[in-house]
This record gives structure tokens, sequence and C-alpha cells, in this order.
């Protein structure tokens, strides 16, 4: 009886635990192909840094439209001139704009703590992958703003215990602030 007990428990719990760590995690095909693009840049090789930001286009214009006019003139100009600057700026943009994004839907969702917290925290992985290449004050006033919007999400405590609700209006000054240091 007890090995039935340990054998539910410890299927219960480890099932548990993957219903909210899979959610963060996963592919990103921005994130894959900045890396691709990235390697093919180092390699010099101009048919895979093209092939690779054809798999991104759409995504890219979507984006652009959405959050950067002349986003996708500006990447297929820096793809042509294989210029390494104008296509990590690009990049930069890119996730930027990526970010906004998400932030936008984690606000419309601040109801439901855990849809919220994935948007955040894959904000926050789009960020660490540019956060090296850019400049230390943007860096730090993109991370201090990404911290605030986590924070103002809340948390949903145990059981009630350490429940904080959302905090809409912080979360609102949190995004200002991450898309101004951006825009530095």
């Amino acid at each position: 009886m007890r090995f039935l007990i340990i054998f539910f428990m410890a299927f219960f719990v480890s099932h548990h635990a993957d219903a909210y760590s899979y959610s963060a995690q996963g592919k990103e095909p921005l994130i894959e192909g900045r890396n691709a693009i990235i390697n093919s840049l180092k390699e010099g090789n101009k048919a895979d840094v093209a092939k690779y930001f054809t798999l991104m286009r759409d995504d890219v214009e979507f984006l652009g439209n959405k959050y950067d006019k002349t986003l996708l003139r500006d990447f297929e100009i820096g793809i042509a001139a294989m210029d390494v600057t104008v296509i990590s700026t690009g990049i930069h943009r890119l996730f930027a704009a990526e970010i906004q994004r998400r932030l936008k839907m984690a606000s419309r969702n601040l109801d439901k703590y855990q849809t919220a917290k994935v948007m955040v925290v894959k904000s926050i992985r789009f960020f660490d992958m540019i956060a090296p290449e850019l400049e230390k004050p943007v860096a730090h006033a993109v991370k201090q703003g990404l911290n605030e919007c986590l924070n103002a999400i809340g948390k949903p405590g145990v059981f009630g215990a350490g429940q904080m609700p959302a905090d809409p209006k912080a979360y609102d000054q949190a995004l200002k602030n991450v898309v101004k240091a951006f825009a530095q």
C-alpha cells in the first residue's frame, strides 16, 4: 500500500511540476533565426544569412508593421550588403518589438497569472539574448523595467498565503519604461 501511495505521489508531483515548466520553455523561431544568422555572418555565408532571414521574414514584417515601420526595409538592406552592424541593429530592433508585443499580451492577461507570467518570462528570455550587445545604461533600464513588469503581475500565493494581486497601473508604467529604454 505504501508503495502505491509513494508511486502516485511521485507521479502527481512530477506531472504537476512539468505543467509549470514546459510553458516558459520551448522553441522560439526568432531566437533560433537570430543565432543562425549570427553564425552564418561569422562564416561569411551570405546564402545562409538570406535563407535564415527568409524563414523569419513574416515575423519581421508583422512586428515591423506593428512597432517599427522601417524594420523590414532596413533588415533587407543589411542582408543584401552583408552589413553586420545593420543586421545586428535590426535584430535588436526586432527583439525589442517582440518584447513589446509579449508585454502587451501580458497586460491584457493580468487576470490570468500563469499566462501573464509566461509572456513576461519569454520577454526576459528575448532580452537576455541581446543584453550583452546593448549599451550598459540601455540594458540596465530595460532589465529594470522587465523586473518591474514581473513584480506587477502579482503572485497567486500558496493556498492564498502570500497572494499579491496584479497591479495594472504599475504594469503599464513598467511597460512604458521598457519601451522608453529601448528607444534610447
